[in-house]
């Protein structure tokens, strides 16, 4: 059950973060192949929530 709230927390960062002019990124995520979330330099995975530059 952790894992659905935390990806349920993830998910509503990430569409904050595009609601505030966040792009997709179309590489996927380097640790686990989860979509990623683009905004001022800071790539944000929906999937495990690692935060990379």
């Amino acid at each position: 059950m952790r894992c659905i709230i935390m990806s349920n927390e993830l998910t509503k960062k990430a569409a904050e973060m595009l609601l505030n002019g966040a792009t997709l990124l179309s590489e996927p995520c380097p640790y686990c192949k989860g979509v990623r979330v683009m905004k001022d330099g800071n790539a944000l995975c929906v999937n495990c929530g690692k935060n990379l530059k």
